[in-house]
Formats: C-alpha cells, structure tokens, sequence
C-alpha cells in the first residue's frame, strides 16, 4: 500500500475549538476577557459556526474590538485545524 493510498481523519473536539477560540479572542487588544460560559461551535456538517461573548476594556471602540476578535478567531480556528468557519458571532457582554 502507497503512503498516497492512507488517509488519516483526526476528530477535533467541539471543546477544543472553543478553547482556540478563546485563546485568538483574548489576544486582541481591548479585550479583558471573555465569558467562558458562552463560548459555543455549533458543527455544520464539517463547517462551524463560532459564538462568543467578550468584555471590552472601557476606552476602547466596541465595534472595532468585536470586529478585530470575528477575523482572529476564524483565521486562528480555521489555520491550526483545518475545519471551516462559516460565521464567528461576537456578542459584548459588557466594559471593564
């Protein structure tokens, strides 16, 4: 048997998509943290749909900072597992 003829499936759990998309959240700048209760992926049939409420440290622009957090989360979930993401909604909980 070739090496081409092996295909390999890894399962990625819907836990560690949620922690990635944690992780990528609380890299942007102006976010203090996020609300670990609300993180969620939804499996689309092998596409994913990413929700996740974020406080916003309080001189920063909201809307910049939830903007900044949808790319950075599907760009971080997207690269390190492969699955693609169909949309990353980004709910503010609140200012810090």
């Amino acid at each position: 048997m070739k090496k081409d003829d092996l295909k390999a499936y890894i399962k990625i759990s819907e836990d560690a998509v949620a922690k990635i998309a944690e992780l990528s959240a609380l890299e942007i700048k102006g976010v203090s943290k996020t609300d670990k209760k609300s993180v969620s992926v939804r499996n689309l049939g092998g596409i994913v749909e990413i929700n996740i409420d974020i406080f916003v440290n309080a001189p920063e622009d909201a809307q910049s900072v939830a903007e900044k957090v949808q790319y950075a989360v599907k760009e971080s979930v997207q690269s390190m597992t492969g699955i693609p993401v169909s949309r990353v909604c980004i709910g503010v909980a609140g200012t810090e």
